[in-house]
Parts: structure tokens; sequence; C-alpha cells
């Protein structure tokens, strides 16, 4: 690998960094997921020369949609990708993906966070009932 290409990578991984940490910061209640972001270069040569190099990180188009829940009933608004729905769709709806999603996904997430403990916890009080209708008969 030659000089300018380890340059351009460490350009590139640079301002990439830079470029997805604003997006996190500025998107908190965005649910991006697993949706991958792409990074386009493009070099400007003049001459035969390679003058300048640009970096960009595309962001993916996101969404508003209003998710129901089964076991809460009611609505969810969210911002997302399409990519996204997909998957939770996939999972089975809203209740089921935030049972089979591990915390540490869901970390900047606040309102899902405490949706899956409502979930959580509305998913336990029914088993319950139903254990104690079986058991009633």
């Amino acid at each position: 690998m030659s000089f300018r290409e380890k340059l351009f990578i460490d350009a590139l991984y640079r301002d990439g960094r830079k470029t997805l940490s604003k997006i996190l910061s500025t998107r908190r209640k965005t649910f991006i997921g697993a949706t991958p972001l792409l990074v386009r270069t493009r070099k400007y040569k003049y001459a035969g020369e390679v003058r300048t190099e640009r970096v960009r990180v595309l962001k993916p188009p996101l969404v508003h949609v209003k998710l129901h829940s089964l076991l809460l009933a009611k609505a969810v608004p969210l911002q997302t990708t399409t990519h996204m729905l997909k998957y939770i769709e996939a999972c089975g709806g809203l209740d089921d993906y935030l049972l089979k999603t591990p915390d540490r996904e869901l970390q900047g997430l606040q309102e899902l966070l405490s949706m899956k403990t409502e979930v959580e916890k509305e998913r336990v009080q029914r088993s319950l009932a139903m254990l104690a209708m079986a058991a009633g008969q």
C-alpha cells in the first residue's frame, strides 16, 4: 500500500467517524438498528494528479411511523429506516422484537427501553392470569 493510499484511508476513517458521531448525537430518537451507512469517496483529478479527495457518509432514508403494540394496546411513534421496519416485521411485530432484543442494542433509545420493561411486565401478568384460569378449572 502506497503512502498516499494510507493517508487517504486515515482521512476516510477519521471523517467517517466524525460524521457518524454527529449523526448519532443529533438523532437520539432515531431507530436505525443495523442499517448500513454508505461511505462514498471521490477523487478530483487535475492534469493526471489527484488534487482533492472527499469523503461522504450517506445517511439511510428515515420514515416516521406508528407501530402498534399488541400487549400494551397502544401505538408508538418512531422515526426509523425501512430496513428496521422489515426486521421488526420478520421478528413478529414490535412486542416480539423488544422481547428478543438485548438491552445493549437499545441503549440510546430510552422510550424503547421503558416500553420493553412494560411489555415484559404485561406478558408476565397475562401468563399468570392464564395459569390462574387453568388452575381454577
